[in-house]
Parts: structure tokens; sequence; C-alpha cells
């Protein structure tokens, strides 16, 4: 993870956010209680905070649900929450990582299951 990282010979840190690789389009398939997975990308654009957020239940609908919005950094920089989406729907905290972003449950916390793998996207431009 990126977060935290101090550049040798220097006193700036170097968080998630000021990394220069976070921006881009990241994909793979989240748990589902009732399909065999959701396929999910989530596009990251820098200039304006904006998301698109699209997923698909395999083996249910052939529908791509679409969500447009911005999202905010928290604090430390190292996790972004997604606006415009509807409370309690789905997570909309991202730990932002190293070409990574992992998605968090509802309390922002880091999902330490058995899926816990399926819950990272990768970055795929």
């Amino acid at each position: 993870m990126i977060a935290g990282m101090a550049s040798c010979g220097s006193k700036k840190q170097e968080t998630a956010k000021t990394a220069p690789d976070w921006v881009g389009v990241y994909a793979g398939t989240t748990p589902c209680a009732d399909c065999s997975g959701i396929q999910t990308t989530l596009t990251l654009k820098d200039e304006d905070s904006s998301y698109v957020l699209e997923t698909v239940y395999l083996d249910k609908l052939d529908t791509v649900f679409r969500i447009d919005g911005h999202y905010s950094w928290n604090e430390t920089n190292n996790i972004i929450t997604l606006g415009n989406v509807k409370e309690g729907s789905c997570s909309t905290q991202y730990l932002v990582g190293d070409a990574t972003l992992t998605q968090l449950d509802l309390e922002g916390n880091v999902i330490e299951d058995e899926f816990a793998a399926m819950y990272v996207l990768h970055k795929v431009e």
C-alpha cells in the first residue's frame, strides 16, 4: 500500500492521493448473495473528482447498473468515499492501494472473511 510511504531522503510523505497512478479504471468480480458474482468496474477521474461505477449481476440480469458521481478523500488520503449512492445499497468506501481498490464494508472496515480477496478491484488501464 502506498499510504504512509516516505521517499528516501525526503520529509514529504506520499499518500495514495498524491501518487501519480491511482487515476484510472478498476475491475473485478465481487461476491453476491444470490448470484455467481457482481462484475464491478469503477472509473476514477482526477480533474473533477468524478467516478463512474458500473455493476452487472452475473447469472441474473444482463443489465448494467451505472452510478455517476463525485468522490471525496478521507483525512489521511488513502480511502475514497463515493457520493450519489443510495445509503445502505452498497459499500461506498474503497481503500486505495498500489493499482488496487479494496471495497470496504458498510462501516468502512476491510472485509476479512473467506471472500476477502474478491473485494479487491485491480487497475485495468
